[in-house]
């Protein structure tokens, strides 16, 4: 299903976060639509996949480009967007969110997450629990933690009441930690997955206080862009993109509510000619998980294609991996996925679909 209505010039960088009745919202950023640079749009759906929303224009500041938006939903449907803006004029993004009840309508205005000057923010990341609660986290360029990038993280009620300022996630500080990525469970516990700069993911678990639950965790000692996602009962699953026989390929590693792992790291990808990157994860509440990423040369020669991998609970591979786009022309990229309470499954990707340039789409 192609989401944009709007379909002049790209739509780009979707995200999927879905509800417990099965209803999902989905947000992109679309270059030249908001009057002035990128803008962020979200649009909201039924468990039947049918809108019950227009496209809605998510933030309120227009000067310059708003990108990269991530969001997350609660049971009740209501959920937060953000992303990043250079809309202050500083010459550097800093990070944005804003909330919105069930059926699509603000909830309070725009909001700085950071309160970071004089260097970039960026590469955010959003989680929410059943009842409201959230948390994001980012990527400091400003150097606050001693050397380099550092990965913070600010806690949020279900007001959107901040639960003091930003804390730093990170304890090993050497060099650039990069690309953040926090899930949530129901009751308010959370993880956080990064990449640290010697190419190792790492992650850190908290309690709904926002209080450490052991020590940041080497999860490999060589990958980058970490996924992670957690269920409703606090088991989590990290997956990140690293080298395979041939180039780059998706691994993945499962974990049970105490941060235990559950057998060893395993690699997702089946073919492992040319690149497999970019991976996104989602895990139900049965132990069930999907990975997603988009793998070159493999749906048509010379672009990339969006593929899928489904486990049952005990990283049991189900079916093999499977193509997800049906239009094969032109690129197919960043995907992302989501899985309800049922394991119904959602996954959306921006791709040559919607008549002039890239479009957003969804598949169920």
């Amino acid at each position: 299903t192609l989401i944009n209505t709007t379909t002049t010039d790209a739509q780009e960088r979707p995200d999927i976060a879905v509800a417990a009745d099965g209803s999902y919202v989905v947000v992109w950023a679309s270059q030249n639509q908001d009057g002035d640079g990128s803008g962020i749009y979200a649009q909201r759906f039924d468990a039947a996949g049918s809108a019950f929303t227009g496209e809605i224009l998510v933030n309120t500041s227009t000067t310059g480009d708003q990108q990269n938006p991530l969001v997350a939903i609660d049971d009740a449907g209501n959920f937060v967007v953000v992303w990043e803006t250079d809309h202050l004029g500083s010459g550097f993004f800093n990070i944005y969110a804003q909330r919105f009840d069930a059926a699509g309508n603000t909830l309070g205005g725009e909001f700085r997450v950071d309160a970071v000057a004089g260097g970039d923010v960026i590469n955010a990341s959003v989680a929410m629990d059943a009842d409201g609660d959230f948390v994001i986290a980012f990527e400091n360029h400003v150097n606050h933690d001693g050397d380099g990038w550092g990965i913070y993280a600010r806690h949020y009620d279900n007001t959107g009441a901040s639960q003091g300022g930003g804390f730093l996630v990170n304890t090993t500080t050497t060099g650039n930690q990069s690309a953040p990525s926090v899930a949530m469970e129901d009751a308010g516990n959370f993880v956080i997955a990064w990449g640290g700069s010697d190419m190792s993911i790492l992650t850190q678990r908290y309690d709904n206080a926002g209080n450490e639950l052991g020590g940041e965790t080497v999860i490999t000692g060589s990958g980058f862009n970490a996924s992670v996602s957690m269920n409703g009962s606090g088991e989590f699953v990290v997956a990140w993109q690293d080298s395979d026989s041939s180039s780059w390929g998706i691994s993945a590693r499962q974990y049970d509510a105490t941060g235990t792992a559950v057998g060893t790291a395993f690699r997702v990808n089946t073919l492992e000619t040319d690149d497999q990157v970019f991976p996104d994860v989602a895990l139900a509440d049965n132990g069930e998980f999907v990975v997603t990423w988009q793998s070159y040369s493999q749906d048509a020669a010379g672009t990339y294609g969006i593929y899928a991998q489904r486990y049952e609970a005990l990283v049991t591979a189900v079916d093999g991996e499977t193509l997800v786009n049906a239009t094969t022309a032109g690129g197919q990229i960043r995907a992302a996925v989501a899985i309800d309470d049922s394991g119904r499954v959602a996954v959306t990707w921006a791709g040559n679909g919607d008549g002039d340039a890239d479009g957003i789409s969804v598949k169920r």
